[in-house]
This record gives C-alpha cells, structure tokens and sequence, in this order.
C-alpha cells in the first residue's frame, strides 16, 4: 500500500510504502498475501492489548499485526475492486472513509466520524492474542469535524472549520448498565 503526499508549504514530495508479503512456501495453513495497492487514508498505530496497525483505506478497515495474514473489512462495494487483500464483506455499510477523523474512545473502540457527520464506532474484537472481527456500528450523526482529541475519563474534544467545537462527555453500554 502506498500513500504520495504532496506538502504546497516547502514543496516537498512524500511516499510511505508498507508491504506486506508472506513467501508462498512459508507454511501451508498460511494465506499468502502479495504486495498490493490501495487508496490510503492513514494509517492508526493501536494500543494494547490489540497492538498492530490499522490501515484506513477509502473503502476498507485493514488490521495487520505479527500475526500470519492480517485481517480485513470491506466498508462499501469498492473494496474489492481496490486490493486483492482479502476482506470480510461489510459492505451494507457503504460509507467512504475519505476525510475521516477518529479518536480512541478505549484500546479497542475507534470513533470515526466522516466526511458528511456521519459516526462509526469500530470495535475490534479479539479471540485470545489476535483479532477476530471489526464489529461496526452507527452511533449518530454530527457536524462535519477537522480534528478530534481524546481527553480521558469519557471526554473528548471535537473541532470543527464549518461548525463550532464541541466538548462531548461519552460513555459506552456498559458504562450505563452499571
């Protein structure tokens, strides 16, 4: 996957490459994944206990860790069009991950509000050391955001260029059945 950015302030030009390959003779119950391409949106370093890297593409939710493939969810029905990497079908979602912003609610809970307002939260749930599944789910609908900060204790703060920041005090189901 590959990411060109291209800085107007000092015209400077950045590639960030990540490939991620397996040889094919390696070990048989292993899926070989080649180098591939896709349009990336960043990529989120996750914290324990998950840990790895989760790669944000416009179409797509990759997880890849130390593991032996990697796991993967596809967030609209380009996704398959855009990687050979394979991916579990959330397709029913068709959302576009294209100027999306996120915050860490909890080490396996991610917020992603998108381009139009709309919010996601991605929880990444784990069997034993590695991830099981990307359990996807819309919680609501805001402004459009240009920055997001988590600030701990169930707080996080929200800024906005077209509409006015925002303090938000959350708390999970959990939290509230308690």
């Amino acid at each position: 996957m590959s990411l060109l950015e291209r800085s107007f302030s000092d015209h400077s030009l950045v590639t960030v490459s990540i490939h991620y390959y397996e040889r094919d003779d390696y070990k048989v119950s292993r899926l070989a994944v080649r180098m591939d391409t896709c349009s990336l949106v960043v990529v989120i370093t996750v914290p324990k206990p998950v840990e790895g890297l989760l790669v944000v593409s416009a179409n797509a939710f990759i997880h890849l860790d130390q593991g032996p493939a990697g796991m993967g969810v596809a967030v609209n029905g380009y996704a398959p069009l855009a990687t050979d990497f394979p991916l579990l079908n959330q397709s029913h979602f068709d959302i576009a991950l294209e100027g999306s912003e996120h915050v860490f609610l909890a080490p396996d809970q991610i917020l992603f509000t998108l381009r139009n307002g709309d919010m996601y939260l991605v929880e990444l749930q784990q069997e034993g050391r590695s991830l099981s599944a990307f359990k996807i789910e819309k919680v609501g609908t805001g402004k459009q955001t240009s920055c997001k900060c988590s600030l701990g204790h169930g707080y996080f703060f929200v800024g906005s260029r077209y509409a006015d920041t925002m303090l938000i005090k959350y708390s999970t189901k959990d939290q509230v059945k308690a």
